[in-house]
């Protein structure tokens, strides 16, 4: 795939413009209400609201909280490279290049590793798998399995706010040295990826640092940790993740995923479609 340059400006200033991406390359702040604030803090003082961290914020609002470095970039493309251990021994890296537009419309095509040429769209509820020389879409489920441990879900869609309602699950407890609020996770549909599961959320900057999230009959799915957020353009951003699977012992396999570099992109609409991605 060839890819649209981008602009950088030089200066202390420097932003990154847009690139222009064709059919073959690519195409909040909530103003304060005043006495806002005071409303929020009469009502958890008056036990109405049932804030949990340090600054007042109610489970649900940390939820949200927790999302923002995956809206950093509403529309963008992506580089990331997977990393498997299983048994001690570690496989070649994959990589791959997610086209990201919006909450729910992506495509990841694999680059490089044994991958290289597969590809996977998303569009809402909608995922489909093409593979080299198909010449159609396969329908799958959004816990397609990328890599590893790692599904299509944990890789573009996964968020919590959107997923889950949340409920405080105790006291804060300590994840690689960060404080962090613990909220238990319940499904808000019945088309969630997961069926449930625990977060836990830094009390300092709000990130998300932990989740363990279950299977739809309540079994452990997956452990996840946000190893390392970074700045890109200005913005907060997962850098790094890895996914376990916490019933599979010693010899399970861990799936490291590292997002290398996020750039601002427009993404033709044809692309996230069955027809523009088979094409692509």
């Amino acid at each position: 795939m060839r890819k649209a340059p981008l602009r950088v400006s030089s200066g202390s200033n420097s932003s990154i413009e847009p690139a222009n991406i064709s059919r073959r390359a690519i195409r909040r702040e909530t103003p304060r209400r005043p006495g806002g604030r005071l409303a929020v803090c009469l009502a958890v003082a008056l036990g109405l609201v049932p804030a949990i961290s340090a600054t007042g914020a109610t489970p649900g609002e940390l939820l949200k909280l927790a999302d923002r470095p995956k809206s950093e970039f509403p529309e963008a493309l992506i580089h990331a490279k997977i990393t498997v251990t299983e048994n001690g021994k570690t496989s070649s890296p994959a990589e791959f290049e997610l086209y990201k537009k919006g909450d729910d419309r992506s495509l990841v095509v694999f680059t490089a590793g044994k991958q290289k040429g597969r590809k996977i769209l998303t569009v809402g509820e909608k995922v489909w798998l093409i593979v080299p020389g198909s010449s159609h879409a396969i329908a799958v489920t959004p816990n397609q399995r990328l890599m590893g441990g790692a599904s299509l879900a944990d890789v573009s869609r996964l968020r919590f706010s959107d997923e889950f309602d949340a409920t405080s699950a105790g006291p804060p407890e300590s994840v690689a040295g960060f404080e962090c609020d613990v909220l238990k996770l319940s499904p808000r549909s019945a088309k969630s990826s997961y069926g449930g599961g625990t977060l836990w959320v830094d009390r300092q900057d709000h990130l998300a640092r932990k989740a363990v999230v279950d299977l739809l009959s309540g079994k452990p799915a997956k452990e996840i940790t946000f190893d390392r957020y970074g700045k890109q353009a200005g913005k907060t951003v997962l850098e790094s993740m890895t996914i376990r699977d916490p019933l599979g012992g010693p010899s399970a396999a861990v799936t490291r995923i590292d997002y290398t570099n996020y750039r601002l992109a427009k993404i033709d609409d044809v692309l996230l479609t069955p027809e523009g991605a088979l094409a692509f």
